[in-house]
This record gives structure tokens, sequence and C-alpha cells, in this order.
């Protein structure tokens, strides 16, 4: 059942489910992931948000090819930037901060039926949980911190829809699942997207949990261009030059009195000549 989307300021902590802990094995069946799906509202559904429009400060992030599995596929994924100066994307950070709290108790609540561990503490759950919002590392550089968005590929196609500033459907990609091609230039550096997102729920990776959300949609807007610098002003330059003591002494050529030109009379040379 397709779930529409709620707004973040519409988010209610109280209508998330945690399913209990699921094993997914790869196809090949040399690795094992475990999972915990979230669902919400009265229906179970998938959690789906709207985030108001977000700039790309990275562009489009890919993961590197993973030597052991040549067949493994890349993984995509785009990191939004969560200004708190926009009052819509700090009411979508606040709700990040909201889940990641519920988050971070289920991770203790859980612990036996995760780790085997009877108990653990406040200080232990943080530092196996991932935080959904990410800050820079040097907190006095003055970058917002970023929210990552994770850019699922399935059989060589996209999992997800993607939409220019006319709200047209892009067609972006072409090929096969063994050769696919992608045009990315929708997630370059400083665009501006809104998407609707999914919940994938919690990965438990070794001793880590990581909460995971994949687009369902992208709207993107291309980075504007700085336009042309050269305005019609005019710049204040002098439009007398000083003259030197040197040029001062010689006579314009205005001022010069030249001696009128005598013009001899062409019949009077043709009389002589006769």
């Amino acid at each position: 059942m397709e779930s529409a989307p709620i707004k973040p300021h519409e988010f209610i902590a109280e209508n998330l489910k945690h399913s209990a802990l699921k094993l997914n094995k790869s196809k090949d069946g040399t690795r094992e992931t475990k999972q915990v799906r979230i669902s919400y509202g009265p229906n179970n559904t998938v959690l789906r948000v709207k985030v108001p429009s977000a700039r790309l400060p990275f562009g489009l992030t890919t993961s590197k090819d993973d030597p052991a599995n040549p067949s493994q596929y890349k993984k995509y994924s785009i990191s939004i930037s969560l200004d708190n100066e926009n009052p819509e994307l700090k009411k979508f950070t606040e709700m990040l901060k909201k889940l990641d709290e519920i988050n971070l108790k289920q991770t203790m609540d859980k612990c036996k039926e995760w780790w085997g561990e009877t108990k653990i503490s406040i200080d232990a759950a943080k530092e196996r949980y991932e935080s959904m919002v990410k800050y820079p590392k040097d907190e006095t550089s003055g970058y917002s911190p970023t929210f990552k968005i994770k850019l699922n590929i399935y059989k060589g196609e996209p999992a997800f829809l993607v939409y220019d500033e006319n709200n047209r459907k892009m067609k972006w990609y072409s090929g096969n699942e063994y050769v696919p091609s992608f045009d990315w230039s929708w997630a370059e550096k400083n665009s501006q997207v809104e998407t609707v997102i999914d919940c994938e729920g919690l990965y438990i990776v070794n001793k880590k949990v990581y909460c995971c959300f994949r687009a369902y949609q992208v709207k993107s807007q291309p980075p504007k261009e700085l336009g042309c610098c050269f305005g019609d002003e005019v710049d204040n330059v002098p439009t007398e030059v000083e003259e030197t003591k040197e040029e001062e002494d010689i006579p314009k050529t205005s001022q010069v009195k030249k001696a009128p030109l005598k013009v001899e009379d062409d019949s009077s040379s043709d009389d002589e000549e006769e």
C-alpha cells in the first residue's frame, strides 16, 4: 500500500513501530545483514517524509568498487545541507533528532536480541548508534550539518524518480542491468533538491547501528550561475590628462598660425606653354 508523505512538523513519535530483528542473506550467501524495519501509522506503512528544498554541498557520492566482490553494484548517495536558518529545514532536523532519540533507546532495550548482551550503558549505546545528523569535524568551520539520502539502483535501474524544476520527469539513465549508464548532472554540487524519502529502518553491522533513508522522488534545480559582473557603470577615469612642463612649452597645433597657401593659376600656365 502506497503511503502519502508527511511533512516534518506532522511527525508523531508514538506512530513509530520497530520490528523484530531480521537476517537478510545476499544471493550468493556470502554476506548477512541484520535489519530492523520501521513502520509508521495505523496501517504500519513505510515512514515517508517530504523534505523541503536543500542544497547539495558535495554533489553525488559514489562508493568504491570492492575488489573482493567485482560483481557488486556501486552504491550512490547524496547529502543535503541542513541549514538551520531555513525554518522548514530546521523542523526536518528536529524530526531527525527525535527519531535518533527513539532509535538510541531501541539500541539499549534490544541489546540482548541484537548482540546477546544483557545490558549496555547509555554511553555504550551512543558509541554504537550513528546519528543521522552529521556535524562537521571542525565545529568552528561555520558549515551546516548534513543528512545522507541513499540513491538505490536495482538491476541497472534507479528505484526512484527524478523531476526537473518544472516538475517534468527526467530520463537520465540508459543501458541495461550489466552495463548501466547514468547522467548524474541533476545531482551536481550546489544543486537545490526537494526530496520525498522512505525510511529503510535500522541496519546492525557488527556493533554499529545505522538508520537509513532512501530516495523515493527527487526534484532537482541546477545551481545558479553567477551572471555577468560587468555593469553599465563607467569607471572614474579622468577626462583630462595632466600636461608636463615640457608639453606646456610646445604650442598646440590649433594655436600655430599657418601662412596661406598660394595656388597657381592653371590658365596662365597653359598660355605660357602655348
